[in-house]
């Protein structure tokens, strides 16, 4: 094993083991009472389940294209409408999250 793929073995280990542990804590909480099975508490714990399928889709991803079996369906499209998207998405953010007014134009 190179020390590269030690590396990113490392870092995956890392990654799945967050949210892991988290869920292992909220609920065995729930089990012993300490948090209330509410809403909230189950959305949080499905917010843990949707980052490991995103990380489990990427090892996956990761796997084809080490094995050259990742196949890439090309499209032409316009990238304008999906910089404005972002544009627009980082000035909604800096705007409520940092209370800083942000005007940004692509013209």
């Amino acid at each position: 094993m190179t020390e590269e793929q030690r590396f990113w073995n490392a870092a995956i280990a890392h990654e799945l083991r967050t949210p892991v542990t988290i869920l292992r804590g909220r609920l065995q909480g729930l089990i012993d009472g300490v948090f209330q099975p509410d809403i909230k508490q189950f959305k949080s714990l499905l917010t843990q389940v949707e980052g490991l399928n995103r990380l489990i889709e990427d090892m996956r991803v990761i796997s084809l294209a080490d094995s050259g079996n990742l196949y890439l369906n090309r499209v032409n499209t316009d990238i304008k409408d999906e910089i404005d998207s972002a544009i627009q998405f980082s000035g909604i953010f800096l705007t409520t999250v940092n209370s800083c007014p942000v005007s940004i134009s692509t013209q």
